[in-house]
C-alpha cells in the first residue's frame, strides 16, 4: 500500500513537472490582429472612385476613364466590368458581355503603394448577387472547364498578384460566409458580414489584418465572377462602396533629450580640478548647442561625441574654473527639445565626504538604537532576577 501510495505521488510529481516544461516551450495560439483600440489610430481610405459616383453610367472597366481611378479588367482574359446606375445609385456591375466567350467576368483596383509590412488595413465592400441558380457555379461544375480555378467557390474576392495564386480569398457565393481568409498567404484573419447599405439582397464585407510581405506580393484587390455555357447571361454580381482604408497611427514620439543618469551629481572641484562628463540621450538627433542661462556655451568649452543615440559631451577643466563656486544650469540643445542639468563648483565639491558623513550619522543613529534596546533588554532582566531573589 504505501509503496502504490509513493509511485502515485512521484508519478504525479512527474506529471506535474513535465507539464510545466513543456508549458515553457508552448507556442502560444496567435491572437487575431486588430488595430490596437487606444485612439491613436486614424482610418484614412486610399480608394478612388469607390462608391463609382465619380464615374459616367456606362464606363466599361479597362479603359483610360477607369484606369486613372486605379480601377480595371484584365481585358485580356476577362469580360469588362461596367459602370450602371441602379435607382439612381452608380454601382459596379459583373456580367457576362453580349456575345463573348471569356472564361470570367472581373474588376481590380490597386492597392495603395503607401502600405508597409506592420500596417494595419481593413478592406470593406458591398455585394448582391442576382443569378437564376447556382449549380453552375458549384465547383464540380466549373472543374469540366480548362483553366478555371477552382477554389471550391468561383464566385470571390481576393489580393490579386500579378503572377502566383491569390491571398485572402473570401467565398461570394452564397454558401455559409467564410470566418477567416484562405489563400497562398500563410497568415489568416477574421472576415465580418453584416447587412449592406443599400438594402435588401447586399452583404457588406469587412475584412482586417496586418499586412506581411505576402500582401504586398498583391497588387490589387479583385472580384471575379465565372462565365460559362450554363450561366445564365443575366446573371450579375453587384459591387459598391468599396474601401481600402490604411490605419495611420498618430502617437507623437517624444524625441525630446534626455540625461542617461538624471540622478548623478555632477560637480567641479578647483581644488582638484578635472572635465566633467555628461552623457545626453539624444534619440537620434543632434546635439546642436550648450547654454549657461542665457548666453551659449563656447564651442571650444566642450567636446561631444556622438555613439548611437548618446551623445557624451566633456566641459572642459580649464573653462569650468572661470565659474563662480555654486550651482550652474546648463541646458543641453536638440531640434526636437533640450534638458538641463546642473554643476556644482566649489572647493572640496563632490568630495566623498561629505556622503560619507551622512551615511555615518545614519550608521551611528542604527548603533545607538541598538544599544537602547539592549539596554533595555538588559535593565530587564536585571529587574527579573531581583524578583526572584
Amino acid at each position: 500500500m504505501k509503496s502504490t501510495l509513493k509511485h502515485t505521488l512521484v508519478y504525479g510529481l512527474l506529471a506535474a513537472l513535465l507539464a510545466s516544461v513543456l508549458a515553457l516551450f508552448a507556442i502560444p495560439a496567435r491572437a487575431e490582429s486588430v488595430v490596437p483600440d487606444d485612439g491613436t489610430f486614424v482610418a484614412e481610405n486610399t480608394v478612388l472612385g469607390g462608391t463609382f459616383d465619380e464615374f459616367e453610367a456606362g464606363t466599361v472597366f479597362g479603359n483610360s476613364s477607369a484606369a486613372s481611378f486605379q480601377w480595371g479588367t484584365n481585358i485580356t482574359y476577362d469580360d469588362p466590368a461596367k459602370v450602371i446606375d441602379l435607382d439612381g445609385n452608380h454601382v459596379l456591375e459583373l456580367k457576362q458581355s453580349s456575345g463573348k466567350k471569356r472564361p470570367y467576368s472581373s474588376a481590380f483596383v490597386f492597392i495603395s503603394n503607401e502600405f508597409n509590412v506592420g500596417d494595419y488595413m481593413t478592406v470593406e465592400f458591398e455585394y448582391k448577387l442576382e443569378v437564376a441558380s447556382m449549380d453552375p457555379y458549384a465547383a464540380s461544375a466549373l472543374s469540366q472547364y480548362e483553366g478555371r480555378k477552382d477554389y471550391g467557390s468561383t464566385i470571390n474576392f481576393s489580393f490579386a498578384p500579378a503572377t502566383g495564386a491569390d491571398h485572402h480569398i473570401i467565398a461570394l457565393d452564397g454558401t455559409d460566409p467564410a470566418t477567416t481568409t484562405p489563400g497562398a498567404n500563410p497568415a489568416t484573419w477574421p472576415v465580418e458580414w453584416s447587412e449592406g447599405a443599400n438594402g435588401a439582397g447586399w452583404k457588406k464585407v469587412s475584412l482586417t489584418l496586418e499586412v506581411n510581405p505576402g500582401t504586398l506580393v498583391a497588387n490589387s484587390i479583385r472580384w471575379l465572377m465565372p462565365v460559362t455555357p450554363e450561366t445564365d447571361p443575366n446573371d450579375r454580381m453587384l459591387i459598391d462602396n468599396v474601401k481600402i482604408i490604411k490605419w495611420i497611427d498618430t502617437t507623437v514620439e517624444d524625441l525630446s533629450p534626455e540625461l542617461v543618469d538624471p540622478d548623478a551629481a555632477l560637480t567641479f572641484d578647483t581644488k582638484n580640478p578635472a572635465d566633467v562628463t555628461v552623457k545626453i540621450n539624444t534619440k537620434g538627433e543632434t546635439l546642436n548647442t550648450i547654454r549657461r542661462g542665457d548666453a551659449n556655451v563656447n564651442a571650444t568649452a566642450f567636446t561631444k561625441t556622438q555613439e548611437g543615440e548618446i551623445c557624451t559631451v566633456v566641459l572642459s577643466a580649464d573653462y569650468l574654473a572661470t565659474l563662480e563656486a555654486g550651482e550652474h544650469t546648463f541646458t543641453a540643445n536638440t531640434l526636437e527639445g533640450s534638458v538641463s542639468f546642473t554643476i556644482t563648483v566649489g572647493e572640496g565639491a563632490g568630495e566623498e565626504g561629505g556622503g560619507c558623513r551622512g551615511a555615518a550619522v545614519g550608521s551611528m543613529a542604527g548603533v545607538a538604537a541598538v544599544l537602547l534596546v539592549a539596554g533595555g533588554l538588559c535593565l530587564t532582566l536585571r529587574k527579573k532576577s531581583a524578583k526572584r531573589k
